[in-house]
C-alpha cells in the first residue's frame, strides 16, 4: 500500500469522525442563559458566576452573561469579587432551562 493510499485513509478516516461528534454536539439540547448583574451590585465590584459549582465568568459592571447552556436544572452561585471579606456566596440559585428556551436572572447582592 503507498504512502498516499494510507495518508488518504487517514485523513478519511479523521473527516467522518469530525463529523460524527460535531453533529452529536449540535443534536445537545440547549438553552439561553442571561444573567443581568444588579444595578446596585457595587461599582467596584464583579459578579463571579459559577453554573453547577464551575466559574463561567466575571460579570462587571454594564455587561451580562449571554450564553447556550444544556437544557435542564442548574444550580447559579453569585459572589462579589474581590472578595476582600471572605464573603459567602451572594446568591444560590436553582434554575430550569428548557431546550431553545431563554431564561433571565437578575444577580443581587
Amino acid at each position: 500500500m503507498s504512502t498516499l493510499t494510507r495518508i488518504s485513509r487517514f485523513l478519511l478516516i479523521l473527516v467522518f469522525s469530525s463529523g460524527v461528534s460535531f453533529s452529536n454536539a449540535a443534536a445537545q439540547p440547549s438553552g439561553r442563559l442571561i444573567v443581568i448583574r444588579a444595578p446596585n451590585f457595587g461599582w467596584n465590584l464583579a459578579a463571579n458566576l459559577k453554573i453547577d459549582g464551575r466559574t463561567v465568568g466575571n460579570v462587571v459592571q454594564g455587561r451580562r452573561y449571554d450564553h447556550l447552556i444544556p437544557a435542564g436544572r442548574h444550580v447559579l452561585t453569585v459572589s462579589a469579587v474581590p472578595n476582600v471579606e471572605l464573603r459567602q456566596p451572594t446568591t444560590n440559585d436553582v434554575v430550569s432551562c428548557g431546550d431553545g428556551k431563554t431564561r433571565a436572572v437578575r444577580s443581587a447582592i
